[in-house]
């Protein structure tokens, strides 16, 4: 029999989808245990209006305890059934999911046996699947392997556990996600652990998740980063593994630190001491294996003293732009903001002035698209050219609004763009009152984006975040004077991973701090930001699956060695088999974005 926890706190909203969706399983041997943290709404009650109809359904309640590691704790002793799945209150499962996984389970004899795992976005938005490793629902890893592809989420932690794993390695009460440690932990001490078909869905749109909305809890997740990591380093882990998973938690590290200095005076001060201290000690553990090049990184990395020094530094300088302290840097901002306006009265300019950023590598044929879309609002482009070996470099040089740049780099590496794009655009102080910092497949689109740019700038919005789109085309447009990329190519697919923060203005913003690929950001500095404009972000790359193809071929022979180690990009190391039914899938559920 197999048991499925979820634990439960104000998940009136989506729980009766979950419950329906365990309730309509093909596979009937289950029983549900489902602890509830003295919810403040409907929940309990309904819990047990689910549990009058179905005695499969076990309620318990217990005093507020606000995190999923205390619920482990009480639920625990209840669990009888030798297997057990974990489920957030607001995911779902597939009729078929339970099935799935216990057939897989009888025929490896696995520990530990992980669905496939669909990312849902609602509001019509496709979902996508992550299945086995990399696609491939084959391999039956041993619990060391499975726990190194689960420290950069290569492969999901949800997963049907033997129990007595569980009960012998309780999830720790350290963090209030203790049990993203806990699941890696489990694959430590698995045999085997295997995949299966069936879905795991899980749910993207629900605002009131704790993993979407920030507060001082999320400070505590650093602790569970140096957990991982230090058990890793029991296992043998490869040290890789470990550095590239240290570089990406010593990041948040640094952005828990950043937000403590923020809003300190908002914490009374035992708690604010407390997470001082937590964050000193996940940095105890955390600096060890970082090889960040990103000064503010490599200097604070030394030692705690230089890792608090270096924030605070930081700090003041974003507040500076706040009218808070450092009276240096808001008089140089000053400077930058005047000599901008003057520029602009000599010239005759009422409209902003617009710069543009991108990194390039062989890019000939969305070039001339690029140049065609941006010219009507853009006053200058700056061209970062990875030595492209086709006639790229030539068409930049043919424009006279366009300053080509060259840089050097082991193939394409994630980190170096990722510099790029954080400093580029640095040099528009004083000259542009925004910047676009994008790729050059990736379009800013509005029907009158001149008048919006204008109205932004009116409302003093620092930071534009567009609606992204995946755009598809069966083949590849063709360049026409009078005709661009957004009327040829119009139908896409709804994509919130490029939701992208690209459009800013570099006056307000003291740091971008994009993520590798620009996916994600912690601006810095004073931020206004507007997500209700109407421009959206088109991202064109699927134009025609032979140009997709041939694309994909030539990234797989330039992946850096530094994108190997960090498993940046691999996302083209993908068959083609898997690359072909995708697009087709795709493009047959696109819709017309541009009217």
């Amino acid at each position: 029999m197999i048991n499925i926890f979820i634990p439960t706190y104000n998940g009136e909203p989506f729980l009766s989808e979950t419950l329906d969706s365990i309730l309509s399983q093909s596979y009937r041997s289950w029983e549900l245990y489902c602890v509830d943290d003295s919810s403040s709404d409907s929940t309990f009650s309904l819990l047990q209006s689910y549990a009058a109809k179905d005695s499969r359904i076990k309620v318990f309640q217990k005093p507020n305890g606000g995190d999923a590691p205390h619920s482990w704790q009480y639920i625990l002793p209840h669990l009888t059934g030798e297997f057990t799945l974990y489920m957030s209150q607001d995911d779902l499962l597939k009729p078929d999911t339970l099935e799935y996984l216990v057939s897989r389970q009888q025929e490896t004899d696995a520990d530990a046996v992980i669905p496939s795992l669909t990312w849902y976005y609602g509001d019509g938005q496709p979902s996508k699947t992550d299945q086995g490793v990399h696609g491939d629902l084959s391999p039956l890893l041993s619990g060391k392997e499975a726990f190194e592809l689960m420290m950069d989420y290569s492969i999901p932690g949800f997963a049907l556990w033997r129990t007595n794993i569980i009960k012998s390695n309780p999830v720790p009460l350290a963090a209030f996600n203790s049990d993203e440690y806990s699941q890696r932990d489990w694959c430590s001490h698995c045999r085997h652990v295997a995949f299966s078909g069936g879905e795991y869905i899980y749910r993207q749109n629900n605002p009131n998740a704790i993993t979407h909305r920030f507060n001082d809890r999320r400070l505590e997740a650093s602790i569970t980063d140096a957990m991982v990591i230090q058990r890793a380093v029991e296992l043998g882990i490869s040290e890789t593994a470990i550095v590239h998973y240290a570089n990406e938690r010593y990041k948040d590290l640094w952005f828990h630190a950043m937000w403590l200095l923020q809003y300190r005076k908002e914490l009374p001060y035992p708690r604010r001491q407390y997470l001082r201290e937590l964050l000193s000690r996940a940095f105890q553990t955390l600096h060890n294996y970082v090889t960040l090049n990103q000064r503010k990184y490599r200097w604070s990395a030394h030692n705690l003293f230089l890792f608090w020094s270096v924030i605070r530094l930081k700090w003041l300088r974003a507040k500076s732009i706040e009218n808070i302290h450092t009276y240096s840097h808001l008089f140089l901002n000053l400077f930058y903001l005047l000599r901008l306006k003057a520029h602009k009265i000599i010239h005759h300019i009422n409209r902003p002035i617009i710069h543009y950023y991108a990194v390039c590598w062989n890019e000939e044929r969305m070039l001339p698209f690029m140049f065609q879309h941006y010219e009507s609002f853009v006053n200058h482009f700056t061209i970062y050219d990875n030595h492209s070996t086709d006639n790229s470099a030539n068409l930049i040089l043919s424009r006279d609004d366009t300053t080509l740049i060259e840089f050097d780099s082991d193939g394409f590496c994630d980190n170096i763009h990722n510099d790029i794009k954080n400093s580029c655009w640095k040099k528009s102080r004083g000259h542009a009152d925004y910047v676009i910092v994008c790729d050059i497949d990736e379009f800013l689109y509005h029907p009158n984006i001149k008048k919006e740019i204008s109205k932004l700038k009116r409302q003093h919005i620092s930071v534009v975040q567009p609606i992204g789109f995946n755009m598809f085309n069966e083949n590849p447009p063709e360049y026409q004077t009078d005709n661009p990329l957004p009327r040829q190519t119009s139908t896409g697919l709804r994509a919130p991973m490029f939701d992208k923060c690209i459009l800013f203005d570099p006056h307000a913003i003291v740091e971008i701090n994009y993520k590798p690929g620009a996916h994600e950001c912690h601006p810095w500095g004073r931020i206004k930001t507007s997500t209700n404009t109407g421009i959206k972000l088109l991202h064109y790359k699927n134009l025609g699956i032979e140009q997709v193809l041939q694309r994909n071929r030539l990234y797989v022979q330039r992946l850096s060695k530094d994108n190997i180690e960090n498993r940046y990009g691999i996302e083209y190391l993908r068959n083609e088999e898997t690359i072909v039914n995708e697009f087709y899938r795709n493009l047959q559920l696109s819709h017309t974005v541009i009217e």
